[in-house]
């Protein structure tokens, strides 16, 4: 007779979990969490989801009064208002509001996307604009500059990707300028709103209304400015017959 297999052993796997579960477990998370917040300020993004509830906990841990921010697109269900209500209340969060101006659905009617019978209409923004960049830079104006977001993991790498490329400048800016060039610069902004700033990746100097102070970029993301090879889109389309021709080769694009 062949001896069936033990199986798993559930007192094993329990084991392994609460090793995991454990406080230490996420004590990294909390230190950069904290760094972070000691060196910009700022908020946490919360839309309600798990994802972004679990980085709201994780921020209460560190500051409990760390501002949590909400944008309200304006088309939400009254079931996921009184949740983030409740919840808030229940931890005593540090919470606002703050509204998309238009609302989604007033942006949905102009573009046409509300009825099937309307013509599409080109709006005058970016959707995205709109309802998150628009409400996270009043976010910024209030509580400073940092933020922290919840993501699902297959986002990450892309987000991680684009705010690597869009913060680049700020990070670069920070390690090469002495805070009083950093205050100069501002104040001469301040002061002269319509004056031209000229930047120059090559020499690497930022020039305003008389004053200069050095930038830099990393090479590769100078290099992809100077030459263009940011436009991947263009690239793409200056290349067009080799693009068919590697895409007739795919078995994934052409094989079934």
């Amino acid at each position: 007779m062949i001896p069936q297999p033990a199986g798993l052993n559930l007192q094993q796997l329990r084991g392994i979990a609460a090793r995991r579960r454990g406080s230490r477990a996420h004590q990294h998370l909390l230190d950069r969490i904290g760094e972070h917040l000691d060196e910009h300020d700022g908020f946490v993004s919360w839309s309600g989801g798990k994802d972004s509830t679990v980085v709201v906990d994780l921020a209460r841990q560190v500051d409990p009064h760390i501002p949590v921010v909400f944008f309200d697109s304006g088309l939400q269900f009254p079931e996921t208002i009184q949740y983030l209500e409740d919840l808030s209340d229940t931890w005593r969060l540090n919470y606002h509001v703050i509204a998309a101006e238009p609302d989604l659905l007033t942006v949905l009617i102009a573009g046409g996307g509300f009825s099937h019978e309307a013509p599409d209409r080109r709006l005058r923004g970016q959707l995205a604009d709109i309802m998150i960049t628009g409400p996270a830079n009043e976010a910024h104006s209030r509580y400073g500059g940092g933020s922290l977001w919840g993501v699902r993991a297959e986002e990450s790498h892309g987000r991680r990707m684009l705010y690597r490329r869009s913060l680049a400048t700020e990070t670069l800016a920070r390690q090469l300028l002495s805070p009083e060039d950093v205050r100069a610069l501002m104040d001469t902004v301040e002061k002269n709103p319509q004056a031209e700033v000229s930047i120059d990746l090559v020499a690497g100097t930022c020039d305003v209304a008389g004053f200069r102070c050095v930038v830099s970029l990393p090479p590769k993301v100078r290099e992809a400015f100077t030459t263009g090879a940011w436009d991947t889109t263009g690239m793409l389309l200056e290349n067009f017959d080799d693009v068919q021709a590697t895409a007739a080769r795919l078995p994934y694009v052409d094989g079934f």
